[in-house]
C-alpha cells in the first residue's frame, strides 16, 4: 500500500466501541515505517474539528534554564 508515517488516511471506524463515532474519518498514521512495511496492523489516531466536547486541560513545565 505504500503508506508511511505522518500519513493522513481515511479510516472507516466502524464498528466503534460505546461512545466512539462509527464513521469514515481521517486519521493520522503513527506506527514507524519499518512496522507499516511488514505489520499486517497499522496504528492511527482519529483527527476530528469537534472540540466542543474536549475537556482536557494539559499543562507541562518543561523547567528550561
Amino acid at each position: 500500500m505504500g503508506v508511511k508515517r505522518g500519513d493522513i488516511l481515511l479510516v472507516d471506524f466502524d464498528p466503534g466501541s460505546p461512545g466512539e463515532t462509527a464513521k469514515v474519518r481521517p486519521a493520522i498514521l503513527v506506527t514507524n515505517d519499518m512496522a507499516n512495511l511488514y505489520s499486517p496492523v497499522l496504528v492511527v489516531v482519529p483527527l476530528t474539528s469537534n472540540v466542543s466536547r474536549v475537556y482536557l486541560r494539559i499543562r507541562e513545565h518543561l523547567g528550561l534554564g
